[in-house]
């Protein structure tokens, strides 16, 4: 199957509060991993503003991240979550 990156347009740099908030509740993992495990999978479960920069929050297995709009960029890919 091929991978969903999360963000289309990766010449933005930052995040804008409508397109982080669409973001909330989308599973994600990092691109490459053809069959993630469930450790590698996270959930965007909240939206942060610090330093004029809105970020992301993202809730793995073992604890949360925080991302930028770059951090996030490439790196990661939606994970399809059946029905």
């Amino acid at each position: 199957m091929k991978q969903k990156p999360v963000l289309n347009d990766t010449q933005k740099l930052e995040f804008d509060l409508e397109e982080a908030t669409s973001l909330i509740h989308m599973a994600i993992h990092r691109a490459g991993i053809e069959q993630p495990k469930f450790e590698d999978i996270g959930l965007i479960v909240g939206v942060l503003a610090m330093n004029d920069e809105i970020e992301v929050v993202v809730k793995f297995h073992d604890g949360l991240r925080q991302f930028t709009r770059r951090e996030l960029g490439g790196s990661y890919v939606e994970e399809h979550i059946p029905e």
